[in-house]
């Protein structure tokens, strides 16, 4: 099994480049003496982007933000179309270097950042998991068995090339799309209950969860 860590990205202003930046290299630090290997994949075009100055990292460039037949088609359901382009890029990653298909994914919003190393040491000593998830309603901040959080979690790389991301289309949440897929799809003695992620959200120090 081979730990690959793949940071997700979209960069739409220079102000955002750089909260990536910064981000994913506090992210680095924190996790550098672990035995994982570190993608960033971000969706607007192949070009030259500081996403290149960050050591330790290989970088992928793809389109998915500029695919019309991906474009939200209601601000109601601006989260699915946002979700596709995500869960298409992640795959795109795997295609492109190789994944197989027992390699554990860890998916991380590049926009967060880690408090420490938590969630990696959870998954290094208890390693024989699929999936590795908060459920957590993210707005009520209460534990929910059909809603999680998407900034952070792990699963096997096979489970999500059989995901359908197209089912994230035309629904208000895509973290209960994921969830539900999980809850349906993995026997529940390989998904492991992540407690506590410590993470921050988009770098607010007052909110770790």
């Amino acid at each position: 099994m081979v730990l690959r860590l793949i940071f997700t990205t979209s960069i739409i202003t220079p102000d955002r480049e750089q909260i990536y930046v910064d981000c994913i290299r506090d992210t680095m630090k924190k996790i550098s003496h672990l035995p994982l290997k570190a993608y960033v994949v971000e969706n607007n075009g192949k070009r030259a982007t500081a996403l290149d100055t960050i050591e330790g990292v290989e970088v992928l460039y793809t389109n998915t933000n500029n695919l019309e037949s991906l474009k939200e088609p209601t601000k109601a359901f601006a989260s699915s179309g946002k979700g596709q382009k995500e869960m298409l890029d992640v795959l795109f990653v795997g295609d492109h270097f190789g994944f197989e298909d027992n390699d554990l994914i860890i998916k991380l919003t590049g926009r967060y950042t880690l408090a420490s190393s938590s969630f990696f040491d959870q998954i290094l000593s208890a390693p024989n998991f699929d999936v590795y998830m908060k459920f957590w309603d993210v707005c009520r901040r209460v534990w929910d068995p059909l809603d999680c959080v998407m900034g952070l979690y792990a699963c096997r790389y096979n489970i999500l090339t059989d995901f359908d991301y197209l089912s994230f289309g035309n629904h208000y949440s895509t973290e209960k799309v994921l969830a539900e897929y999980f809850r349906s799809n993995v026997p529940a003695h390989k998904i492991y209950e992540v407690e506590t992620l410590d993470m921050y959200f988009q770098g607010d120090r007052t909110y770790c969860i």
